[in-house]
């Protein structure tokens, strides 16, 4: 009798399986939780884009201002024009002071050369001391990042938008969820996208989720034409009151080519702040560097 190909294709597969010389591998799904003894995969948690984008604007509603202290290490370089990211060889004890809407602050300091810079922003302009240099650098937050010296193309803006998970606001930006799951990890990926002329859609950002606890792990930031401004990951997750923040950011700055990882030691979530904290005047004998308006 003739063996049509179909069956002689399933007689072949049951003979390898049951043969004493077939080597299986066997690889455990974890979904990147940590690896132990034998047992079922994760539980995987399923929602709706609807409520992740609820819980982002949950969290990012309860934070109203913050003190963090932490340990700071730039890198420089980008995927879009180097041909090398260089990791710098110095990291800096780093304050950071927030306040909505937009009042950031950061001072590094290192144990060796003491304050090693400040900059200050309420919105709009900034403004930065660099005292190895005697250097007052200021100007808008737009203003093109193309100094040699990394901690010179930090923009507040930019920098609040990698460390703050913002939620989409559904009257200008529509959401869709995509799945991306595999042995290694299972993620939801948030896409939300800027509502542009004649019903089209501008690329804005991406939010990755653990399916495993629907924590934040990662967020892109794209300009009007797709590129990467800022690729920003995120772990050790904790809360402060109910409020969820990363103890670890590692943000990577693509387009200006400069990025930053962030490690934080202490956190104060919501203290009382003043508009002076946000101030910066230039030191007497500072040379000015301005960016233009």
């Amino acid at each position: 009798m003739d063996i049509s190909r179909p069956t002689r294709a399933v007689t072949i597969l049951a003979l390898a399986l049951t043969s004493s010389s077939c080597l299986l591998k066997h690889t455990a799904v974890n979904y990147g939780a940590k690896p132990g003894p034998a047992r079922e995969a994760p539980k995987l948690l399923t929602t709706t884009p609807a409520i992740l984008n609820q819980q982002l604007a949950e969290n990012y509603n309860a934070i109203d201002s913050f003190i963090a202290k932490s340990e700071m290490i730039a890198r420089v370089g980008s995927v879009y024009h180097s041909a090398q990211i260089t990791e710098l060889t110095y990291s800096a004890t780093t304050t950071i002071l927030f306040r909505k809407p937009a009042g950031l602050r950061l001072q590094g300091h290192s144990k060796v050369v003491g304050t090693l810079f400040d900059m200050a922003s309420a919105g709009g302009e900034f403004h930065l001391t660099i005292p190895s240099k005697s250097l007052y650098v200021t100007g808008l937050n737009s203003a093109p990042a193309d100094s040699t010296n990394p901690i010179e193309n930090m923009r507040p803006q930019t920098l609040l938008n990698a460390i703050l998970v913002k939620p989409a606001d559904l009257a200008t930006e529509r959401i869709h969820l995509q799945d991306d799951t595999d042995v290694d990890h299972a993620w939801y990926v948030l896409q939300i996208a800027r509502k542009g002329a004649n019903d089209t859609d501008l690329p804005d950002r991406s939010v990755w989720f653990d399916r495993l606890d629907f924590h934040v792990v990662r967020q892109r930031v794209f300009d009007d034409t797709g590129l990467i401004i800022s690729d920003t990951k995120y772990n050790k997750w904790k809360g402060f009151n109910g409020i969820q923040f990363p103890m670890h950011i590692d943000a990577a700055f693509k387009k200006d080519g400069y990025g930053t990882v962030i490690d934080i030691s202490d956190m104060q979530m919501n203290p009382a702040m003043t508009d002076q904290q946000f101030e910066l005047a230039k030191p007497d004998g500072f040379t000015v560097k301005d960016l233009g308006k």
